[in-house]
């Protein structure tokens, strides 16, 4: 039997999301479930290691026999880890679904998807007797960490694109707000000129936003599996220059508030 490969995507996913703040104590708990069940995996594979190659070794019946039980638990310990990877992604959308004001039904239902598949396959894992039936579920159990790992990286993508979308927003709302100000009687007339030139410069850095946002829209759309890591990077390394655009716009419209007080 080959050894169970199991790719997590841990503690690069959502640990480093740039609005990471919104999840909240249902997603934390997912999450902390999530860490002791992969440590619970990984403190498995030594065993299967050893276990393969005593078989390997001896072929003997014992051998066998100990290399299907520590396969069996490998195999529960990889379905507990999915499920609770699985849960985590599909509460920390539902979470920042309620902040960022979006649907995102796909996603959603393909998880329920998923989870619904794990708990088959924990019936399965029960039931297994043979060594081929080990290799045949840790096979089926690959294709889907697969997807689960791409409805991952899809929901990281999505709630990083939407937060910066959302807090474009409010800043847009702003700049409606100081233009309104400018052209008030409330607003000191003498300062009125520069700072409209200032806003005016500052529409530069704002179309800089509205295309990079655009950007990441766009690369949102070619995810798939076998691209997601860069794909996800790309992104993010995209979402990040918008926020540090986002950052000066909010700069330079201080700076025209400031200049009336």
């Amino acid at each position: 039997m080959k050894k169970a490969v199991f790719f997590f995507l841990i503690l690069s996913f959502f640990v480093f999301s740039p609005k990471r703040a919104y999840a909240q104590n249902k997603s934390n708990e997912f999450y902390n479930e999530l860490l002791s069940d992969y440590r619970e995996y990984q403190g498995l594979l030594e065993p299967f290691s050893s276990a393969k190659s005593r078989y390997l070794a001896y072929q003997s019946v014992s051998a066998q026999s100990e290399f299907l039980e520590v396969s069996k638990r490998l195999i529960k310990a990889e379905i507990e880890a999915m499920r609770s990877y699985a849960s985590f992604v599909k509460t920390y959308l539902a979470e920042a679904t309620k902040i960022l004001n979006y649907d995102e039904n796909y996603i959603y239902v393909k998880l329920d998807d998923e989870l619904q598949y794990l708990d088959l396959a924990r019936v399965k894992a029960d039931s297994v007797t043979t060594l081929s039936e080990a290799e045949a579920l840790l096979k089926e159990l690959e294709s889907h960490h697969q997807r689960i790992s791409l409805l991952g990286y899809q929901t990281k993508a999505l709630t990083e694109i939407g937060s910066v979308k959302k807090i474009f927003d409010n800043l847009k709302i702003d700049r409606g707000k100081i233009d309104s100000f400018l052209s008030s009687s409330d607003a000191a007339q003498n300062k009125v000129p520069a700072s409209r030139e200032k806003l005016s410069s500052l529409d530069l850095e704002s179309d800089k936003v509205s295309t990079l946002i655009r950007e990441a829209e766009t690369s949102y759309k070619s995810f798939a599996f076998r691209n997601a890591a860069p794909k996800s990077k790309e992104i993010w390394d995209t979402v990040t220059k918008s926020v540090v655009a986002m950052k000066s716009l909010l700069k330079g419209y201080r700076d025209i508030i400031f200049n009336f007080k």
